[in-house]
């Protein structure tokens, strides 16, 4: 699961043998630990065997699918947030270098202006 979730697949379905102990005790345990240690690890897993409910299985299948769609919709809302600052960000120090210049050539300006005062003078 691990190797999934830093190759960028943090969406899992853990396909399991219904009554498999060793499975359930430690399958659970490990997804308990990765969902801690990867938060955006959206985990599912699914008893699987020739007399389980379909419809239960499905139902699984599909909140974890609402889960990855909500996780998605957060990452892009983060991801448009972190550009539209980066964007103000740039813009503000264009802005902030163009008050410069019109303050550099404002002050040019008044040299010029006091020279030509002093040689009338």
């Amino acid at each position: 699961m691990v190797e999934l979730i830093k190759e960028d697949v943090p969406n899992i379905i853990c396909i399991q043998p219904f009554g498999c102990l060793p499975n359930h005790i430690v399958g659970k345990g490990v997804a308990k630990k990765v969902r801690e240690l990867y938060p955006m690890a959206n985990i599912a897993a699914i008893d699987y065997d020739p007399g389980a409910s379909e419809v239960n299985q499905l139902n699984r299948i599909k909140l974890m699918l609402s889960g990855a769609q909500k996780n998605l919709q957060r990452q892009e809302a983060a991801e448009a947030a972190a550009k539209a600052k980066a964007d103000s960000t740039a813009s503000g120090n264009s802005s902030n270098g163009s008050s410069t210049e019109n303050m550099t050539a404002n002050a040019d300006s008044t040299a010029s202006k006091d020279k030509n005062s002093e040689e009338v003078a």
